[in-house]
């Protein structure tokens, strides 16, 4: 996994897992997700919930 808050790649719980880290350390919590990536990024809206 990357250490920057702009790109993400790993499984959906990776993602998600590191999603829950840049929230809790840096308060972001809006992402935007490329519209060629939406359906893909389903499963990290899903492992979130």
């Amino acid at each position: 996994m990357t250490t920057t808050p702009i790109l993400q790649i790993g499984t959906v719980k990776e993602i998600a897992d590191r999603l829950r880290e840049i929230r809790a350390d840096t308060g972001i919590s809006h992402f935007t997700v490329l519209e060629t990536s939406m359906k893909d990024f389903a499963a990290v809206m899903e492992e979130l919930r």
